[in-house]
């Protein structure tokens, strides 16, 4: 690393927290391209840039200098791009069992005949999460806020929230399915 980065990330860690958008400057054309071969639309290389560089800026206390600042950065884009890869995957896998489920309920006519018990299991389930539980669905699913802007908000990593909420989804999940199966 040369001595103005050493400055830069001396400053950011004694709390100067606008230099930090030196390092993002830096750095961000790089990152974006690297990540812009990997994903197909702007808005997800832009989303994944952003939660780069938060994820980069909390834990730069694990940045020891015996590498390439730069390196270390493209060391996390490329964990943030695997994680990115999981959960598309996921997604998708869940999408599917969703859909099916869901056309399963269509054709059957049971999600207009039970609309208004699922909506109060929901809302008895959700009565029995925790205040911060609640907090995290509000800010991604009401306020459809982004893991990098619930990081800040939170002093959170991206991760540590995207598990968190893979959480919550579970227990509200469980939890409706079973007042439901009880009605």
């Amino acid at each position: 690393m040369n001595s103005n980065e050493d400055d830069i990330l001396a400053r950011i860690r004694s709390g100067d927290g606008d230099a930090y958008a030196l390092i993002v400057r830096k750095y961000q054309s790089t990152i974006t391209r690297m990540i812009g071969f990997a994903l197909p639309d702007h808005d997800s290389i832009a989303e994944l840039v952003q939660q780069i560089f938060v994820e980069a800026y909390f834990a730069l206390d694990h940045y020891d200098g015996s590498r390439p600042f730069g390196a270390w950065l493209r060391g996390i884009a490329t964990n943030q791009l695997k994680n990115e890869f999981r959960r598309r995957s996921t997604k998708n896998r869940h999408y599917l069992r969703y859909r099916d489920h869901i056309t399963r309920l269509l054709e059957g006519d049971e999600l207009e005949d039970n609309a208004d018990e699922w909506h109060e299991a929901l809302a008895l389930c959700r009565e029995d999460l925790s205040e911060h539980a609640v907090e995290l669905i509000e800010l991604r699913y009401v306020r459809g806020l982004d893991f990098a802007e619930i990081a800040l908000l939170t002093n959170r990593s991206s991760q540590s929230l995207r598990t968190a909420l893979s959480r919550i989804r579970s227990t509200l999940r469980d939890c409706i399915l079973g007042k439901v199966e009880q009605a």
